[in-house]
């Protein structure tokens, strides 16, 4: 068997903080090649790279992702009534359960490792630690970073932006409307009840 590539991929689905755990992971300076960020669920099983997941909430991941792709969308128009919505989020929710379907298929591989959005925006570097020592990477023992730090990266190079992603961050009058709405959508149930199985098997 060819030896395993020293790269380490933060592939999930999109809004689930893969752009902001990649740079966390980053700053342990790692013996490895590259870390990158990417959203392709076709090669979570490449038995060649070290492959990370984080699994967010669905109900919350519809509702970011909304906020982020239809930002001209007016608060009095996201409603069930919405046709152009709920087709949206019907495209969506096939996307991410490609993503579900791999993490069953995966979650038992040596070179594959899933994190929980909540545990991983809570506590990174316990997060992070998990990861190192699960694939039997070295990692410099003396940082205990601290989200903040990321955040500061982010803010100085300009990659904070109204609507997108990459840090947690205060959500606007428009983001909390659309929790709202998502929460009481019939149709991210099942998706939903997938999510809470594979978050108990963590």
């Amino acid at each position: 068997m060819e030896e395993m590539s020293k790269h380490l991929v933060v592939n999930c689905y999109p809004r689930s903080g893969s752009l902001f755990f990649s740079n966390f992971l980053s700053r342990y300076q790692p013996e490895l090649d590259f870390i990158h960020s990417t959203h392709i669920p076709y090669i979570l099983d490449n038995p060649y790279l070290y492959m990370v997941s984080v699994i967010r909430n669905p109900y919350e991941v519809m509702s970011s992702h909304l906020y982020r792709n239809m930002q001209h969308i007016k608060i009095d128009d996201i409603n069930k009534d919405n046709v152009f919505l709920i087709n949206t989020i019907l495209g969506y929710l096939k996307e991410y359960k490609v993503y579900v379907d791999y993490y069953y298929k995966c979650l038992d591989k040596k070179n594959f490792h899933l994190v929980d959005f909540e545990s991983m925006k809570s506590d990174p570097t316990a997060e992070a630690i998990k990861i190192f020592e699960k694939f039997n990477i070295s990692y410099n023992k003396d940082i205990l970073l601290q989200s903040s730090v990321i955040s500061d990266f982010f803010s100085s190079n300009g990659l904070i932006e109204e609507y997108g992603g990459h840090m947690p961050r205060e959500k606007t009058e428009k983001r909390i409307h659309l929790d709202n709405f998502t929460n009481g959508l019939d149709i991210i149930d099942e998706t939903f009840k997938k999510y809470l199985v594979l978050k108990k098997m963590l």
